[in-house]
Protein backbone atom coordinates (compact mmCIF):
# COMPACT_ATOMS: atom_id res chain seq x y z
CA UNK A 1 0.00 0.00 0.00
CA UNK A 2 1.31 3.42 -0.85
CA UNK A 3 0.99 5.89 2.00
CA UNK A 4 1.11 9.61 1.47
CA UNK A 5 4.21 11.11 2.95
CA UNK A 6 6.72 13.70 1.84
CA UNK A 7 6.01 12.99 -1.86
CA UNK A 8 2.38 14.00 -1.53
CA UNK A 9 1.62 17.58 -2.33
CA UNK A 10 -0.91 18.62 0.27
CA UNK A 11 -2.42 21.98 -0.33
CA UNK A 12 -5.02 23.74 1.76
CA UNK A 13 -6.49 26.73 0.03
CA UNK A 14 -8.56 28.90 2.34
CA UNK A 15 -11.81 29.94 0.70
CA UNK A 16 -10.62 28.80 -2.72
CA UNK A 17 -13.13 29.44 -5.46
CA UNK A 18 -14.50 26.36 -7.18
CA UNK A 19 -13.56 27.94 -10.50
CA UNK A 20 -9.97 26.97 -9.77
CA UNK A 21 -10.94 23.36 -10.38
CA UNK A 22 -13.42 23.82 -13.21
CA UNK A 23 -12.23 22.99 -16.71
CA UNK A 24 -8.66 22.06 -17.48
CA UNK A 25 -6.74 18.85 -17.81
CA UNK A 26 -8.29 15.66 -16.64
CA UNK A 27 -9.89 12.39 -17.02
CA UNK A 28 -12.36 13.69 -14.50
CA UNK A 29 -15.03 11.98 -12.53
CA UNK A 30 -18.12 13.98 -11.70
CA UNK A 31 -18.15 16.15 -8.60
CA UNK A 32 -20.18 14.38 -5.95
CA UNK A 33 -21.66 15.65 -2.71
CA UNK A 34 -20.36 14.10 0.49
CA UNK A 35 -22.40 16.16 2.94
CA UNK A 36 -24.55 19.15 2.07
CA UNK A 37 -21.89 21.75 1.24
CA UNK A 38 -18.98 19.32 0.78
CA UNK A 39 -17.96 18.03 -2.66
CA UNK A 40 -15.46 15.44 -3.83
CA UNK A 41 -13.82 15.63 -7.27
CA UNK A 42 -10.88 13.87 -8.87
CA UNK A 43 -8.79 14.34 -12.00
CA UNK A 44 -6.07 12.38 -13.73
CA UNK A 45 -3.32 13.98 -15.76
CA UNK A 46 -0.92 11.43 -17.14
CA UNK A 47 -0.21 9.09 -14.24
CA UNK A 48 -0.99 11.59 -11.49
CA UNK A 49 -4.39 11.42 -9.79
CA UNK A 50 -5.56 14.49 -7.87
CA UNK A 51 -8.49 14.06 -5.48
CA UNK A 52 -10.03 17.25 -4.05
CA UNK A 53 -12.50 17.88 -1.24
CA UNK A 54 -14.14 21.31 -1.07
CA UNK A 55 -15.92 22.32 2.13
CA UNK A 56 -18.33 25.27 1.92
CA UNK A 57 -19.99 24.43 5.24
CA UNK A 58 -19.71 26.70 8.24
CA UNK A 59 -17.97 23.86 10.11
CA UNK A 60 -14.92 21.63 9.83
CA UNK A 61 -15.37 18.13 8.38
CA UNK A 62 -13.33 14.95 8.81
CA UNK A 63 -12.88 12.77 5.76
CA UNK A 64 -11.05 9.89 4.15
CA UNK A 65 -10.02 9.18 0.56
CA UNK A 66 -9.38 5.67 -0.68
CA UNK A 67 -8.23 4.80 -4.20
CA UNK A 68 -8.32 1.31 -5.64
CA UNK A 69 -8.08 -0.53 -8.89
CA UNK A 70 -11.69 -0.77 -10.11
CA UNK A 71 -11.59 -4.57 -9.87
CA UNK A 72 -11.06 -4.48 -6.08
CA UNK A 73 -13.64 -4.43 -3.29
CA UNK A 74 -13.22 -1.33 -1.08
CA UNK A 75 -14.46 -3.06 2.06
CA UNK A 76 -12.35 -6.23 1.87
CA UNK A 77 -9.30 -5.59 -0.35
CA UNK A 78 -6.22 -3.63 0.69
CA UNK A 79 -6.40 -0.05 -0.69
CA UNK A 80 -3.88 1.03 -3.32
CA UNK A 81 -3.87 4.70 -2.23
CA UNK A 82 -5.27 6.22 0.93
CA UNK A 83 -5.48 9.34 3.06
CA UNK A 84 -7.05 8.99 6.49
CA UNK A 85 -8.28 5.44 5.90
CA UNK A 86 -8.84 3.20 7.75
CA UNK A 87 -7.28 4.39 11.02
CA UNK A 88 -7.57 8.15 10.88
CA UNK A 89 -9.00 11.08 8.97
CA UNK A 90 -8.05 14.26 7.21
CA UNK A 91 -9.49 17.53 8.43
CA UNK A 92 -10.98 19.91 5.88
CA UNK A 93 -11.52 23.22 7.59
CA UNK A 94 -14.59 25.33 7.10
CA UNK A 95 -14.72 27.17 3.78
CA UNK A 96 -11.58 25.54 2.40
CA UNK A 97 -10.36 23.12 -0.24
CA UNK A 98 -8.05 20.18 0.40
CA UNK A 99 -6.27 18.32 -2.34
CA UNK A 100 -3.41 15.90 -2.75
CA UNK A 101 -1.70 14.00 -5.54
CA UNK A 102 -1.18 10.28 -5.94
CA UNK A 103 1.94 10.09 -8.11
CA UNK A 104 3.08 7.40 -10.57
CA UNK A 105 -0.27 5.59 -10.58
CA UNK A 106 -0.03 2.61 -12.97
CA UNK A 107 -2.26 2.68 -16.06
CA UNK A 108 -5.72 1.28 -15.45
CA UNK A 109 -9.23 1.94 -14.24
CA UNK A 110 -9.61 3.04 -10.63
CA UNK A 111 -12.33 4.09 -8.25
CA UNK A 112 -11.75 6.81 -5.67
CA UNK A 113 -13.96 6.70 -2.59
CA UNK A 114 -14.52 9.42 -0.01
CA UNK A 115 -16.78 10.21 2.91
CA UNK A 116 -16.86 12.93 5.54
CA UNK A 117 -18.38 13.36 8.97
CA UNK A 118 -18.82 16.49 11.07
CA UNK A 119 -17.27 15.03 14.24
CA UNK A 120 -13.71 13.74 14.31
CA UNK A 121 -13.37 10.06 15.24
CA UNK A 122 -11.96 9.88 18.78
CA UNK A 123 -9.25 7.33 17.98
CA UNK A 124 -8.12 4.83 15.35
CA UNK A 125 -10.56 2.12 16.46
CA UNK A 126 -13.46 4.55 16.24
CA UNK A 127 -12.26 5.74 12.82
CA UNK A 128 -12.32 2.16 11.49
CA UNK A 129 -15.89 1.72 12.75
CA UNK A 130 -17.04 5.08 11.36
CA UNK A 131 -15.66 4.40 7.88
CA UNK A 132 -17.01 0.81 7.82
CA UNK A 133 -20.44 2.11 8.83
CA UNK A 134 -20.40 4.73 6.06
CA UNK A 135 -19.63 2.02 3.48
CA UNK A 136 -22.35 -0.23 4.94
CA UNK A 137 -24.96 2.54 4.75
CA UNK A 138 -23.99 3.72 1.24
CA UNK A 139 -22.78 7.10 2.44
CA UNK A 140 -19.46 6.84 0.62
CA UNK A 141 -19.07 8.68 -2.67
CA UNK A 142 -17.32 6.93 -5.55
CA UNK A 143 -15.65 8.46 -8.60
CA UNK A 144 -14.41 6.25 -11.44
CA UNK A 145 -11.20 7.47 -13.06
CA UNK A 146 -8.92 6.20 -15.83
CA UNK A 147 -5.13 6.48 -15.75
CA UNK A 148 -3.36 7.72 -17.74
CA UNK A 149 -5.51 10.79 -17.91
CA UNK A 150 -5.53 13.35 -20.66
CA UNK A 151 -2.59 15.68 -21.05
CA UNK A 152 -3.71 19.24 -21.78
CA UNK A 153 -1.83 22.30 -22.91
CA UNK A 154 -4.18 25.22 -22.50
CA UNK A 155 -7.55 24.10 -23.88
CA UNK A 156 -6.06 21.43 -26.20
CA UNK A 157 -6.14 17.92 -24.68
CA UNK A 158 -4.51 14.76 -25.97
CA UNK A 159 -6.06 11.36 -25.32
CA UNK A 160 -4.27 8.84 -23.12
CA UNK A 161 -1.01 9.81 -21.48
CA UNK A 162 -0.06 12.48 -24.00
CA UNK A 163 2.94 12.53 -26.35
CA UNK A 164 4.50 9.16 -27.15
CA UNK A 165 1.54 7.10 -25.91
Amino acid sequence: MKRLAARAAIIVLAAAPLALFAGGPASAGPGVALLDGVTFTATASGNTVTPTITNTLGADVYCFILGQNASKNPTSDQPDYTVGYPYGYLAVWTKSTWRTEFLNVPDGDYTLYSACVTEAPANSNVAVDVWKNLFATNQVQAIPITVPGKTCIGSVCLPGGGFGS
